[in-house]
């Protein structure tokens, strides 16, 4: 919302650049979670945005693209965690009971996976945008050595990791399609 915020221009002497460009806003008072969650799904299609990172030390919201992370919006204590609250489904409880949760959401049409958790700086998230349509397996993107595993495996246990990025949900997501649902995950 314009009228709560002040502008912050990247590359100052005060401010890192993050990779990013122009002029984002800091916002000082009460912001509607709502239209700020609607504002960065457009922000989402439009930049092909990666992840979704709430940060607890600085309070600020933070974007990647293309790999380069970027600061998308300086939130501050006032509306942190209330933003990141307003993602969690009604009715579960595991943040509170458990520390930490996961889940999928739909957001203003967008599908994501969500994790938050407790840290000792504070509440910490990560929001992973989904494709909005269906890729068709043989059409994801995966290694070839992948996809003769997805292929030839009639069944067993197949145990998939990596890195923040590398491709664990396309290869799940692509032995689901594959084999038709018949697949038990264990995380």
């Amino acid at each position: 919302n314009p009228e709560n915020a002040s502008p912050i221009k990247f590359g100052s002497e005060d401010e890192p650049t993050w990779g990013g460009i122009g002029i984002r806003q800091q916002t000082t008072k009460e912001i509607d979670a709502g239209l700020w969650w609607k504002s960065l799904m457009a922000t989402v299609s439009e930049k092909n945005v990666t992840d979704i990172i709430f940060s607890p030390e600085s309070k600020d919201a933070y974007i990647r693209v293309n790999t380069k992370l970027e600061l998308y919006q300086r939130i501050g204590k006032e509306n942190y965690e209330r933003i990141i609250r307003f993602q969690i489904p009604e009715g579960r409880t595991d943040l509170d009971n458990e520390g930490e949760m996961d889940f999928a959401l739909t957001c203003f049409t967008r599908r994501m996976r969500a994790n938050i958790f407790k840290s000792l700086k504070g509440l910490s998230a990560a929001f992973r945008p989904l494709p909005n349509k269906s890729i068709p397996w043989r059409d994801n993107g995966l290694t070839p050595a992948m996809m003769q595993i997805i292929d030839t495996t009639k069944q067993g246990l197949i145990l998939v990791t990596g890195p923040t990025g590398s491709g664990k949900s396309m290869a799940y997501g692509t032995l689901v399609r594959k084999h038709n649902g018949h697949i038990v995950p264990v995380e």
